[in-house]
């Protein structure tokens, strides 16, 4: 599952949201939930929060950047399964935008078999067109300094796609050429919402935003050994009753992706992934 959870300062008040974000996360019941815009800020900690209602995950947070306040800004995997190993390749930032980005890179088991390995590797890249297309070739030299050795890897993440510049995610899919010096070397991922759902409309597949959804920003991808066999849009605005008021409040901004896979000896791994923009 990936999952953008709008950090503390957008989209309502973040103490009934972290419970809707809950909610999904726990009625789905993925084995690896990846989130994106994880703050911290004046001693609050959104991923330990979250962590308090999950305690059946392990989990990883790391910074991608800081604010004149003090507050800080980052990504969050967790994990059913042991989380072997973790570590984080930096992307940079731009004139355009002067957010660093980061790739999170984690190492877990599959569940049921502790002797197959997963890579999972987690990211938000800028909402700005020339900042995604510059940190392409950083990407992939994120993701191929990690050694393959048979494993099947996932990326996921909120990838900033916007409907009239698609750059990074044909590249990552093989539908556009890789930069060198990838070019002839690079592996594509397969796109799992268009490999379960090939003949969706583009409309299908928005997750963002969940109020007025134009653009597809959420992925998961993945290359190996495996067979997609769901992925499904999930944390849309609900009816929040209180005080005999009705009130109507998505969990976050973004809608968060939850797919399946089927891999050799019919294991399943689900993966929960949160991203916003």
């Amino acid at each position: 599952m990936t999952y953008n959870v709008q950090n503390f300062d957008s989209g309502g008040d973040w103490n009934m949201r972290k419970r809707l974000i809950l909610e999904v996360i726990y009625d789905a019941s993925p084995d690896i939930v990846a989130l994106q815009e994880v703050r911290t800020r004046g001693g609050r900690d959104q991923a330990n929060e979250l962590s308090a209602g999950l305690s059946q995950y392990h989990y990883v947070r790391d910074t991608s950047m800081g604010y004149e306040d003090g507050s800080t800004e980052g990504l969050a995997v967790f994990s059913k399964t042991p989380i072997l190993s973790h570590n984080v390749c930096n992307l940079g930032s731009s004139i355009e935008d002067i957010n660093e980005r980061i790739v999170q890179h984690v190492v877990v088991q599959l569940p049921g078999n502790p002797d197959v390995l997963v890579d999972v590797f987690h990211t938000h890249l800028s909402y700005d067109r020339f900042t995604q297309t510059e940190s392409m070739g950083r990407l992939l030299e994120c993701v191929e300094a990690e050694e393959r050795n048979g494993r099947l890897q996932v990326l996921l993440g909120d990838l900033n796609i916007h409907p009239d510049h698609q750059y990074v995610s044909k590249v990552l899919t093989g539908l556009l050429p890789a930069p060198p010096p990838f070019a002839k070397s690079w592996e594509p991922f397969t796109d799992l919402w268009a490999a379960v759902h090939p003949a969706a409309s583009p409309e299908e597949g928005f997750t963002f935003s969940t109020s007025d959804p134009v653009t597809r920003c959420d992925f998961v991808l993945a290359r190996g050994h495996f067979k997609p066999t769901s992925i499904d849009i999930l944390g849309g605005i609900q009816d929040i009753f209180s005080n005999s008021r009705t009130t109507h409040l998505a969990p976050s901004d973004h809608f968060a992706v939850l797919a399946s896979l089927n891999l050799d000896k019919d294991v399943v791994v689900d993966i929960n992934i949160k991203s916003e923009l």
